[in-house]
């Protein structure tokens, strides 16, 4: 008897092809060597939605359910702060808010994303954006006088950010959760329970980021912090 055909699928896609009753088989995967990722499961349900429903709409379509996932990772920092103590010595202003959005920049920029960033200020309704494009190669003295205030922040013109970055200072706290922004494709937290220690919490929205190339932002994001004179060149 010929064993049965094995399918390459990523665990959040299997999950998610379990639970809306979809057939593995019927599936064409998008992924490297053919792996089947979120975003087939997503794109597959929404063209069973659209045969099914063959009655003319007068109101526009409803917008397909974002359905978020997220990874963790902690971020050893005692590089990084030995390097802001050399700054803070030379009198040069550095921040470690200024090194994670450069860390970032780069990060979308190698695997061919937007690189502009939206830094977060504010909360609830007074939570503004300070977009912050080309992040991973603008001078680290223009990505400080962004985030330290000096430039007022503006909504861009063509829309939210493709990632927003959000700072959680409270010491002893970290994100186990927490939502997209409105028209946002990603957004990550960074929180610390000590100086060298960061948590970063990145969420993304699955059916338009695939999972492969938001581990590997993370983790480019991470090796870059932890060597941080990378972010020099």
């Amino acid at each position: 008897m010929n064993a049965p055909l094995r399918h390459f699928v990523s665990p959040y896609a299997r999950r998610l092809a379990r639970e809306h009753g979809i057939a593995l088989t019927d599936l064409q995967g998008s992924g490297p060597s053919g792996r089947i990722v979120a975003a087939d499961i997503l794109s597959f349900q929404q063209r069973a939605v659209a045969v099914e429903d063959q009655t003319p709409s007068p109101t526009p379509a409803a917008m397909p359910a974002i359905i978020v996932s997220a990874f963790a990772a902690q971020i050893d920092l005692g590089k990084l702060q030995d390097l802001l103590a050399q700054f803070a010595a030379a009198q040069l202003a550095v921040s470690i808010d200024t090194l994670i959005v450069r860390a970032a920049g780069r990060s979308l920029s190698q695997f061919g994303m937007n690189g502009e960033i939206g830094w977060e200020v504010g909360s609830g309704s007074d939570r503004r954006e300070i977009h912050i494009a080309n992040a991973g190669d603008a001078p680290l003295s223009v990505i400080q006088s962004h985030i330290a205030g000096f430039d007022v922040a503006t909504p861009d013109a063509d829309g939210p950010a493709y990632l927003s970055i959000c700072s959680v200072r409270q010491s002893g706290i970290r994100a186990v959760s927490m939502p997209l922004l409105p028209g946002h494709k990603m957004r990550l937290i960074v929180s610390g329970s000590s100086i060298d220690i960061a948590d970063c919490l990145f969420c993304f929205d699955a059916g338009r980021v695939s999972e492969d190339d938001a581990a590997a932002f993370l983790a480019q994001l991470r090796d870059d912090l932890e060597t941080p004179l990378r972010l020099l060149a």
